[in-house]
Order: C-alpha cells, then sequence, then structure tokens
C-alpha cells in the first residue's frame, strides 16, 4: 500500500490537489479537516496543534486499518502541513509499522502571495471548514516550518492547474 501525505503551509494547494490525485488513483482520500469535524461538535473543534495530532493519529489508524486488510492500494493524508521534521518522524514511524506500506511526500508550494490571496479568498467564501486559515496563520507556521531533507516531490501550485499537478504526481508514484 502507497500512504501519500500532502506536506505545505495553508494556501499552498494541497486539498486542490488531493481531491484529483485520489480520483485518479482510486484512492482514500483522508482530510484532518473532515475527520475533525466527524469526530467534534463545533464547539469543541478547537484548533490546536494538540487536536491536530489527535485527529492526525484517527487518519493513520484508518490508514493501518485499510494496509490490514488490504481494502486500498493507495491512502492521501491531507490537511496537515506535516511542516515540523517531529511530525514527519511520527508519520514515518507509523507508516513503518503498517505491513506492506510504503510512505511518499508530495509537498505543495506556492508564492507567499499565492498562499495569503487563497487564504483570504477562502475567509471571504467562508467555505472551508478550518475557520482559523488565514494570512496571519501562514506566516505564523512559515516561521517554524522545517525543510523537508528525505526525497519528496515538490509540487509548484503557483499557476498549473490542481488537475495537472495532480497527473504529475500520480506519474511519480507510479514509476
Amino acid at each position: 500500500m502507497q500512504v501519500v501525505a500532502l506536506c505545505g503551509l495553508p494556501g499552498t494547494g494541497k486539498s486542490a490537489v488531493a481531491t484529483p490525485l485520489a480520483r485518479m488513483l482510486d484512492a482514500a482520500l483522508l482530510d484532518k479537516d473532515a475527520v475533525r469535524q466527524a469526530l467534534f461538535v463545533p464547539r469543541d473543534i478547537v484548533f490546536s496543534e494538540r487536536q491536530d495530532d489527535l485527529v492526525c493519529d484517527v487518519m493513520l489508524r484508518a490508514t493501518a486499518f485499510l494496509a490490514e486488510t488490504r481494502r486500498r492500494e493507495v491512502v492521501i493524508l491531507d490537511g496537515r502541513t506535516w511542516r515540523k521534521r517531529s511530525q514527519r518522524d511520527a508519520l514515518t514511524a507509523a507508516v513503518r509499522a503498517m505491513e506492506r506500506a510504503t510512505l511518499h511526500l508530495v509537498e505543495c508550494v506556492c508564492t507567499p502571495e499565492i498562499a495569503r490571496w487563497r487564504l483570504g479568498r477562502d475567509l471571504a467564501r467562508g467555505g472551508h471548514p478550518a475557520s482559523n486559515r488565514s494570512a496571519a496563520l501562514y506566516d505564523k507556521l512559515t516561521l517554524d516550518s522545517e525543510p523537508i531533507l528525505r526525497p519528496h516531490l515538490t509540487l509548484d501550485t503557483t499557476s498549473e492547474p490542481p488537475e495537472v499537478l495532480a497527473r504529475k504526481a500520480a506519474e511519480w508514484l507510479r514509476g
């Protein structure tokens, strides 16, 4: 089984790429924000690292179940930035513990201006489930982000459409 973690700061296009990629690969798509909404009623949702860790643990347990039961060949993890090395190390350890599973990191990047514009647009529309996403959050998370040092695919979402980028990711994963 392939476990694909989409990495990147808020507004960099992780979800925009994850959706067509999941369709192309017939993959299970586990979205952190959707899982959070399924686990908690709105008043209990807090956008803390502790709650993020809990939600990601649930996602990884679901991934392990899919690996164990051989229900899917690909699982895509979307919604977490995976910006800290410690988060990626924990992810790597969890996937290593799964039978027949390999981890692939796909990092989405774009210019800060584009990320801030996307976040502002989403706030104005009110359509994103994570109401804490903002330019201020982007700037804060940028300060303590650590580079990904292991082999991974980087997709620049600044100008290419998500479908094109998803095809590139699918080709990379297949080959």
